[in-house]
Order: structure tokens, then C-alpha cells, then sequence
């Protein structure tokens, strides 16, 4: 039998795949934070009953003899303006402790690997840049403190000369081009780049 061998050829990015790619680099920079849908506002559930107000809606008639026990019932509980939970949650009680049926984080907390990564207010790149393959600009700063701009271009990502109040969007001399941005995010910062392991082995298989 002959051998085979075969040839991966990295493709080159587009605009639309650069911003999918930055997509998953911060989705991973995030995914296992000590995420938690009813302290961060998106519970379905409770949440709603403790930081909306209740009214008995009294404009639709009813029949028979709960016309006279909805006229004397109905009630609108008061505006709820110190995040108090209003009386038909627990009522009679004086105490309303609900702070204890909150789930406790017992996740260990996730190391930082960034303090920020955002796009660049030099975004959009001028036509000239366009034309020379300058997709987007990203501005980092890293745990040490470094703060630097980073092109996306079709061969991937590189360092850039800019700062915040010039423009000069030639790539640095010691900047590689790599065609993933974590191996550059991983090459700028060391400190990243001990996170980045942490990160990828807490996160679950998909």
C-alpha cells in the first residue's frame, strides 16, 4: 500500500470570519465565569416577581357572584422603588430573608487573562488600508499593563503601531502574524498565556 500524506492550508479570514473568530476567542474568555441568570438580571422566574409590581387588573368584568368579590379585593400593591419584595411574595412576614435562596458560586473563581480586549477607535481602517487587507483593529491591554493595538487582516493577526492619539497601522517589528489571536494575545502577554491553559481546561467538550 502507497502512502498518503495530507496538507492542512490555513484559510484566510474575511471580515465576516475575523469578527466570528473574535466572537469565540471572547465567548471562551467567558464561558466558565461564575455566571449566574438570577443575579445578573436574566432569570426567567423569580426575578420578575422580585423587581415587578403586582396589580389586579380591575377593568375586566367578571360574572355571577365574583363581581362583588373582585370589586372588594382588588388591590394595587405600591411602587416597589427600594427593592423591597412586595407583600404577596411572603406575606404577614416582617422579614423577608430571600437573599438565602440565591445559589452560592462554589466554582473556584476564574483567573483574568485580559483587562481589556475591545475594538479600536480607529475602527473602521481608512480605504487605503482596505485596499492593503485591514479587516478590523482591536485594542488590548494586558494583565502586566501593556497597552497595544492588534490588525485583522486575511493572514490573521498582528501587532500595530498605533496608539491612542496616532494612527499608524504599519505592523511592529516584533510582531508576529498569527493566524489564531490567542497565540498572539499568548506571545504579547505571559501572563495570558497561563490563564489561556486554565481556561481551556475548565471548559466543558462540546
Amino acid at each position: 500500500y502507497g502512502l498518503s500524506s495530507i496538507l492542512c492550508v490555513r484559510e484566510s479570514y474575511s471580515l465576516r470570519s475575523a469578527r466570528v473568530h473574535l466572537a469565540r476567542v471572547l465567548e471562551l474568555l467567558r464561558a466558565v465565569g461564575p455566571n449566574n441568570a438570577l443575579t445578573e438580571g436574566r432569570s426567567p422566574s423569580l426575578l420578575d416577581s422580585l423587581t415587578h409590581t403586582h396589580s389586579t387588573d380591575s377593568n375586566v368584568p367578571s360574572k355571577g357572584k365574583g363581581l362583588k368579590r373582585s370589586s372588594s379585593n382588588t388591590k394595587t400593591e405600591p411602587a416597589n422603588q427600594e427593592g423591597v419584595p412586595p407583600e404577596y411574595i411572603l406575606p404577614g412576614a416582617s422579614e423577608r430573608p430571600l437573599l438565602a435562596i440565591l445559589p452560592h458560586n462554589t466554582r473556584p473563581e476564574v483567573p483574568s487573562s485580559l483587562q481589556d480586549l475591545s475594538l479600536s477607535c480607529w475602527n473602521p481602517p481608512p480605504g487605503h488600508r482596505k485596499l492593503q487587507g485591514d479587516f478590523l483593529y482591536f485594542t488590548l491591554v494586558t494583565l502586566e499593563g501593556r497597552k497595544c493595538d492588534i490588525t485583522s487582516c486575511p493572514r490573521g493577526f498582528f501587532l500595530n503601531r498605533s496608539t491612542v492619539g496616532v494612527f499608524d497601522p504599519r505592523p511592529a517589528s516584533s510582531s508576529p502574524v498569527s493566524h489564531c489571536l490567542t497565540d498572539l494575545l499568548s506571545h504579547i502577554s505571559p501572563a495570558f498565556k497561563q490563564a489561556l491553559t486554565t481556561l481551556r481546561a475548565r471548559v466543558p467538550p462540546h
